[in-house]
């Protein structure tokens, strides 16, 4: 499963990853950091990752590009969260589509 969110160059995106369980209810991100793994050098400084209800177990990812401006193509990279034992769960890969 991955996720594929397509935005026209210039724009501003805003993306929910929800973490469930395996009874697929919500996943508790309490005591959990957010953070962006395998991040291409092109996402660098425009991307943005966090927990804003841990309860809810969403990581909101935002992709900002009033600066600069992501190059035509698709841009890969994976979310992950840690709690403060360093027990981590990763999301599917995340696929940003700039038109």
């Amino acid at each position: 499963m991955s996720y594929k969110v397509t935005v026209n160059k210039g724009a501003d995106v805003a993306i929910e990853i929800p973490f469930v369980d395996s009874n697929g209810s919500a996943f508790s991100l309490t005591d959990y950091t957010a953070s962006i793994l395998e991040q291409v050098s092109a996402l660098s400084g425009l991307i943005s990752v966090s927990i804003p209800s841990p309860s809810s177990g969403i990581i909101w990812v935002e992709l900002e590009q009033t600066s600069s401006q992501l190059p035509v193509g698709e841009h890969e990279f994976r979310v992950q969260a840690t709690d403060s034992s360093g027990n981590s769960i990763a999301s599917p890969e995340l696929v940003i589509n700039v038109q």
